[in-house]
């Protein structure tokens, strides 16, 4: 679980997203938390396996092949333009 300001990315995509009231003795306040399921992963070595939480931002789109392309760099918003540029040239 994580907190809603913040994107968590694994090696395969989420199923399932829901909302969770965080139980805090200190706080009086309701604040909510994030929980996602990912789909499971095939077999694989445990060195390719990726698992994030971090405040990432990002930028996705559709090619004109169907293929679609996502960036989550952890900067500004020209970086991300910039890095997407970059992803979308490569893959051309």
């Amino acid at each position: 679980m994580y907190v809603t300001d913040l994107t968590a990315l694994a090696n395969m995509p989420v199923i399932n997203s829901s909302r969770v009231l965080a139980r805090d003795d200190e706080s009086s306040s309701d604040d909510y938390w994030i929980k996602d399921d990912f789909a499971p992963t095939p077999i694989m070595s445990t060195y390719l396996l990726a698992f994030v939480v971090a405040d990432f931002r990002s930028r996705e789109t559709t090619e004109n092949a169907g293929l679609k392309v996502g960036t989550y760099p952890p900067c500004s918003s020209s970086c991300r333009r910039s890095t997407y540029l970059v992803v979308i040239e490569a893959l051309d």
